[in-house]
């Protein structure tokens, strides 16, 4: 069986997905001044910029491979799974 596919899904896209799902379970209970009407005062160009770099931001780590081989990679997932729980 080919598992050549299986290196795509090796991605840190996983270390960001369960903050993300967070995020989206509690956009509603945000303070007001988190709410998407506060943010249609913000010029378009100051909007555009930051829409591109939180893009740019969250694509990134679709091209960086997660490798916990070495004795620092396994203490660093440790203390980003323990600061996920916290």
């Amino acid at each position: 069986m080919n598992y050549g596919w299986l290196r795509y899904a090796q991605n840190c896209v996983w270390l960001i997905l369960p903050n993300a799902l967070l995020n989206a379970v509690l956009i509603r209970r945000l303070p007001s001044a988190y709410q998407r009407d506060v943010w249609d005062d913000v010029p378009l160009w100051i909007r555009t910029g930051g829409n591109f770099t939180r893009t740019i931001v969250l694509l990134l780590p679709l091209l960086m491979r997660l490798n916990v081989g070495t004795l620092g990679q396994r203490v660093g997932l440790m203390l980003y799974l323990i600061g996920a729980v916290l």
